[in-house]
């Protein structure tokens, strides 16, 4: 995410206080409202670097879908910085998953994967997570789900030509 927002010009949401303090309120309303465990880690933001590439289907393979839902169980659930490589390491053995994950992390390939996968995301304006394209439209944030719902099922009503004369005056 830091590399979208640099790109794009602007701090991340943890970096502003008043913003990170509202997100992290939103994020423990959401949570208790939808039965979700939420327990974040203390300090945030911080460094994913030991954790970014173990994700991406370079380093993770077919366990790509298990490696996400640990890290992000590990984070958001249990509280935990994944900052430590050791950690991480120990993280996926506790789950049961291939020790040479965090290795492949750390391969020419997984690095040129989330190289990638950055600029393609900076190429379609993709500014934060989660983010949705259908079509030509995009959908960020989990609060943007019913809006995605609506514009699936053909009710995306809303005022498109004041949206285009208000855009069209930059």
């Amino acid at each position: 995410m830091g590399k979208l927002f640099s790109h794009f010009n602007f701090p991340g949401p943890g970096e502003i206080r008043v913003k990170r303090n509202y997100e992290l309120k939103k994020c423990f309303r959401y949570a208790s409202k939808h039965k979700i465990p939420f327990s974040p880690p203390s300090t945030f933001p911080f460094n994913p670097l030991a954790i970014i590439r173990t994700a991406t289907l370079s380093a993770a393979h077919e366990n790509q879908s298990q490696v996400i839902d640990c890290i992000f169980k590990a984070i958001w659930s249990e509280g935990k910085m994944l900052e430590d490589p050791e950690l991480v390491q120990q993280l996926f053995l506790n789950n049961e998953l291939d020790a040479g994950i965090l290795e492949n992390s750390f391969a020419r390939e997984a690095k040129l994967e989330l190289k990638n996968n950055i600029n393609e995301a900076i190429k379609a304006n993709i500014f934060g997570v989660p983010s949705f394209q259908v079509d030509q439209e995009y959908f960020w944030g989990n609060d943007s789900f019913e809006s995605l719902k609506d514009y699936l099922s053909g009710n995306d009503n809303w005022d498109k030509a004041l949206y285009n004369n208000l855009i069209n005056l930059e």
